[in-house]
């Protein structure tokens, strides 16, 4: 039977509520065997089963969750549409996809679990990132939002630090195709990517293992997207920034700034600069490692003559820096007081 029959005959099935009749999960059950068996096949043509009933996409996922959990091959791409399409529709979270005398009383609510745990299951058992890389590409595209149940918020949820980081990864990768954006669309990218980092870090907030600071490093890659220092960015990069533990993360993380000093809100800009330096591991380095970038941030705090707050932050940096023993900065604090 063509994929197109079994669909047909989906939709126009009729449970009757009497004993010894064809039920629905009789057919049910021979959908998942169907699917189980030819995994490939049937994700290929899923777009045929869109607007059926809850119940049978129910079915439908959880057996491809199934057929993925032993080691079958299927085309997420085809799978993963098909879930945002679905969920998509206007009469989604309606009565109008519910099956009368099915017997279980499915609803949208089911659909939404099931493909939570079809990528539990996809991003638990993978390894090459495909999973992350379909639904962080509808993200960047703007097919997917951070509302709650949407593809991207499951995968956040259900997922662990490992899987979330090859969401990260994906994303720092695809800097290429964000800097040939036009202007509007870098900047609505650019706050894309900060509302994603801000619903990671929210998640992880509390958590000091080791695992969770690496992801919070991790993180800290997204810095590559900014196009300044602004009130929109600034609290994500300080919640992150003590997660660095290498110093050439630190280095980078520097040169990064150096980058953006000059960007947008001289007096905010500055002054957090400055805070994040004085408050952070990066007030703590190796020798040599930062030290260049280091001065050359301190210098420019001293250039804003107008603001005593920032010149106080700047002195402060310097006497930290000499207090351990790093007198790199002493000559720029002696012709600033």
């Amino acid at each position: 039977m063509e994929v197109a029959d079994i669909s047909r005959y989906l939709f126009e099935f009729r449970p009757k509520d009497s004993f010894g009749e064809p039920s629905v999960t009789g057919l049910g059950n021979a959908l998942s065997e169907v699917i189980t068996i030819s995994p490939e096949k049937l994700s290929d043509e899923i777009d045929q089963f869109q607007g059926t009933y809850y119940i049978y996409v129910y079915y439908i996922l959880n057996s491809f969750r199934d057929a993925w959990k032993q080691k079958k091959e299927l085309n997420w791409q085809k799978v993963l549409n098909f879930c945002w399409d679905y969920i998509s529709m206007s009469s989604f979270g309606s009565n109008e996809h519910c099956l009368k005398n099915e017997g279980w009383g499915a609803d949208s609510h089911w659909v939404v679990k099931s493909i939570a745990d079809l990528i539990a299951e996809g991003t638990d058992q993978e390894h090459d990132g495909g999973m992350a890389r379909h639904i962080g590409t509808y993200y960047l595209w703007g097919f997917e939002t951070l509302e709650k149940n949407s593809l991207i918020s499951l995968l956040i949820q259900k997922s662990d630090a490992e899987q979330i980081g090859q969401l990260i990864n994906f994303i720092w990768k695809s800097d290429k195709y964000f800097h040939q954006l036009y202007d509007d669309d870098r900047a609505r990218n650019e706050k894309r990517i900060f509302d994603l980092g801000e619903v990671i870090e929210k998640r992880f907030h509390d958590d000091e293992s080791k695992g969770i600071q690496k992801l919070k490093s991790r993180l800290l890659t997204l810095m590559t997207f900014v196009s300044e220092l602004k009130k929109e960015n600034i609290q994500l990069i300080k919640n992150t920034v003590f997660s660095l533990e290498k110093d050439y993360e630190s280095n980078w993380f520097l040169e990064n700034l150096v980058r953006l000093k000059d960007k947008g809100d001289s007096a905010f800009v500055t002054y957090h600069i400055g805070d994040i330096i004085l408050h952070s591991h990066i007030s703590t380095p190796l020798p040599g490692f930062g030290q260049k970038e280091v001065y050359e941030l301190v210098s420019f705090m001293y250039q804003q003559k107008d603001h005593k707050d920032i010149k106080d932050l700047a002195d402060k940096i310097c006497n930290k820096y000499a207090e351990q023993g790093h007198d790199f900065l002493n000559g720029l604090y002696n012709e600033n007081n």
